[in-house]
């Protein structure tokens, strides 16, 4: 008699492909059957089958402070329809969906918050969101964390319990990363059109991923005698990308400076770049920089959060802010010998693998399920 799977339902923010969702899907032995709610799409009463593997998957359309109530009923109703034996979170607005959600059902299943923000809400100053991730986090059964600085950040900020918090670093699957011969042509047209090194900087365009003081860093370069040309993939705000725009003009750095929007292809980008450039005040982890770095593309960063875990063998430390800093690693690194950038490709691949990743996860679903049937 075949054993019975684990059912793990995934409550996501986006229909947009998620890396690190699917490699661990991808990854995960049999013992598990995994389905998923989708928010931003479309709102669908019947399930679509067979989307990004997962068994069944539902769109509870757009998922914001506004469609809050409207979303935490259809998600209760899913949630009950559907029986999970654990409920996988990734994201903030998605948490309090579901710790809303599982409140009154009879048979509540296990809740599993994998927090991927580190100190957003602390920098914000707001005392409320860090409220409400304090709470989520004594609502989960379990947490992970993607790094040891989101550990340090709720153990000793948010007084949260360490001993519900178990630190599992992003893995990359070199498969999964969306690189085409069609898209890769388009970029190289476009980026080598522009003459200089190709600076690419990948991220939301919002306060903390810090785009001020890598302008900046810029002029220093510029100053050095460096010629390039800097393309941001990303979307945000905008009212802050007009921000962003107008301090651009105030730099002088209008024809230096290309804005490319939302891009799905980015690691068809990342592979037509020079340098892979980043200024963050503050990083749970650093997906965008893993990534570059097991594609064997340099990068030039600041260096907080969860990055220095990533990066501290072959990148010096960053602090957040320091532009003259920035700018000096940025020229170093443009010119990275292409036999260290292999040695670095290979570490990477070696400590971060997603099939590690997908094992520890696996014994985090096997526990808490079984901890369910215990009835604890």
């Amino acid at each position: 008699m075949a054993s019975v799977r684990t059912r793990v339902l995934f409550v996501l923010p986006t229909h947009k492909f998620d890396i690190f969702i699917q490699g661990l899907v991808r990854n995960s032995s049999n013992n598990f059957e995994f389905n998923a709610i989708l928010f931003d799409g479309n709102f669908t009463n019947e399930p679509i089958l067979g989307l990004h593997g997962y068994e069944k998957t539902y769109s509870l359309g757009n998922l914001a402070p506004k469609s809050l109530m409207k979303n935490i009923i259809r998600c209760r109703r899913l949630i009950k329809i559907m029986d999970p034996d654990i409920v996988h979170v990734t994201s903030y607005l998605s948490a309090i969906t579901v710790v809303i959600s599982i409140m009154t059902l009879k048979r509540k299943p296990k809740f599993l918050w994998n927090r991927h923000y580190n100190k957003g809400h602390h920098n914000l100053n707001s005392k409320i969101h860090v409220l409400i991730d304090k709470l989520i986090t004594s609502r989960s059964d379990a947490t992970i964390v993607i790094s040891h600085a989101q550990l340090e950040t709720m153990v000793y900020a948010e007084h949260s319990d360490p001993l519900k918090i178990q630190v599992i670093n992003n893995g990359i699957d070199l498969d999964l990363l969306k690189v085409s011969n069609e898209s890769r042509q388009y970029f190289r047209q476009m980026f080598r059109g522009k003459g200089g090194l190709v600076l690419l900087a990948v991220g939301r365009l919002h306060a903390e991923k810090d785009y001020l003081t890598l302008f900046n860093a810029l002029v220093l370069l510029q100053q050095k005698g460096h010629k390039f040309h800097l393309f941001i993939a990303g979307d945000g705000n905008p009212k802050y990308i007009e921000f962003l725009h107008g301090r651009v003009v105030e730099l002088n750095l209008t024809n230096l400076v290309t804005y490319l929007g939302w891009v799905d292809e980015i690691h068809s980008a990342m592979l037509e770049c020079d340098l892979l450039v980043q200024a963050s005040l503050d990083e749970a982890f650093g997906l965008s920089i893993l990534e570059a770095s097991a594609l064997g593309i340099p990068v030039a960063t600041t260096t907080p959060g969860g990055v220095v875990e990533i990066i501290s063998e072959f990148h010096p430390f960053v602090a957040p802010g320091d532009s003259l800093a920035l700018a000096e690693i940025m020229a170093e690194k443009a010119f990275e010998p292409s036999e260290k950038l292999e040695y670095i490709s290979g570490k990477m691949l070696e400590r971060f693998p997603v099939s590690k990743m997908a094992i520890k996860y696996n014994v985090v679903y096997e526990k808490l399920n079984s901890r369910l049937k215990a009835g604890d």
